[in-house]
Parts: structure tokens; sequence; C-alpha cells
């Protein structure tokens, strides 16, 4: 049972590096790091999950912003009036998944 915990623990931790040098190195955007960042808060041991707080908030706050794949599904129109709202909130997002990122690669 000690070695599957201590794979799932690492599997965790090769996910949340993945993430974070994504968005570090242009990969990903601040609100695609964001919600991808978000479901492992409850997976985490404390250190960790206290660092991905803000990614839980950035993803609640920005559920109905398209992005990805998913954005590009929506009629070029809605996606013209919904620019503005995806760019406020990508800007709002970045410093602190920026910093997240920065953090999770430092500690893993």
């Amino acid at each position: 049972m000690r070695a599957i915990l201590k794979s799932m623990e690492q599997s965790i931790r090769t996910a949340l590096t993945l993430i974070a040098t994504g968005f570090l190195e242009g990969r990903l955007s601040a609100l695609e790091a964001a919600v991808a960042l978000a479901p492992f808060e409850a997976e985490v041991a404390t250190g960790l999950r206290d660092c991905l707080t803000d990614m839980v908030a950035i993803a609640s706050e920005t559920d109905a912003i398209p992005i990805g794949p998913r954005r590009d599904l929506w009629h070029p129109d809605v996606r013209a009036r919904e620019d503005d709202k995806h760019d406020r909130a990508q800007a709002w997002a970045e410093p602190m998944v920026r910093a997240t990122c920065k953090k999770l690669t430092s500690i893993l």
C-alpha cells in the first residue's frame, strides 16, 4: 500500500511540474494553467495545498470564460464580444499563476 501511495504522490508531483513549466514556458495561458492546477488542491499535502488555493479561486471566478479548445467552439460573433472579459481575466490571473508556478517548480 505504501508503494502505491508513493507512486500516486510522484504522479501528482509530475503533473504539477508539467503544468507549471507549461505556463512558465508559454505553452499554457494563465487561465489554462489555473484550471489545470486547481483540481490538485484536494490531492496534495498541506504545504502544496496552500500554494494551489489561488488557482481554485481563479478557476472559480473565471469558469464562464471559455479557454483552450472550448473557446474555438464559440460562435465568432459571441467570442468577439467576450474577448474583453477573457483578456481582463488573463491579465488579472497572470501574476498569481506566475507566482504559483514559480513556487511549484522550486519546491517540486
